[in-house]
C-alpha cells in the first residue's frame, strides 16, 4: 500500500499536482489521503471508488486492479477501526467548553467558540460537543 501511495504522489510531482494524474488515480489518492484526518470520509470517498473504477473496462491495465484491490482492504480496515477514543476526545472538548463558561468574559467566549468551530466544525466525532458550545457560549437565537 505505501509503496503505491509513493508512486502515485511520485507521479503527481512528475505530472505537475495530483490534478493532472488520471481520475482513478486522482480520486484513489485524495481519499488515502484523508485516512488519518477524515477516516469516516476516507472509507466514504473508497466506497464511491469502487463503485466508479472496481468494474474494469475493457484494454484497462493491471494498476486498475491493484488499486482496486488495495481500495477495498483498505475500506474493510477503515470499517473496523471505529474509532473507540471518540468519546473520550469529546469529554476532554466538552471540559473546555465548560471551562470556558465557567471562565471566559462573553467577548472572550465568542473568540473561544469561533476558534472551536475552525478547529472542529469539520469533524464529525466533535458534532455534539460543538452543538453544546454553540447553545452555551452564543445563547442568542
Amino acid at each position: 500500500m505505501e509503496r503505491t501511495l509513493r508512486r502515485l504522489k511520485l507521479a503527481a510531482i512528475q505530472a505537475g499536482g495530483i490534478a493532472r494524474l488520471p481520475p482513478a488515480e486522482q480520486s484513489f489518492l485524495e481519499a488515502m489521503e484523508l485516512r488519518q484526518r477524515d477516516p469516516v470520509a476516507a472509507r466514504e470517498r473508497l466506497q464511491q471508488w469502487l463503485t466508479v473504477f472496481a468494474r474494469p473496462l475493457p484494454g484497462e491495465d493491471a494498476e486498475l486492479a491493484r488499486l482496486t484491490q488495495l481500495a477495498e482492504e483498505e475500506v474493510a480496515a477503515l470499517a473496523n477501526d471505529r474509532p473507540e477514543n471518540d468519546d473520550q476526545r469529546q469529554e476532554a472538548l466538552q471540559r473546555r467548553i465548560t471551562w470556558a463558561a465557567r471562565e471566559l468574559s462573553p467577548a472572550e467566549q465568542r473568540e473561544f467558540l469561533q476558534a472551536l468551530r475552525g478547529l472542529y466544525d469539520n469533524k464529525p466525532w466533535a458534532d455534539a460537543p460543538l452543538t453544546d458550545a454553540l447553545q452555551i457560549l452564543d445563547p442568542s437565537p
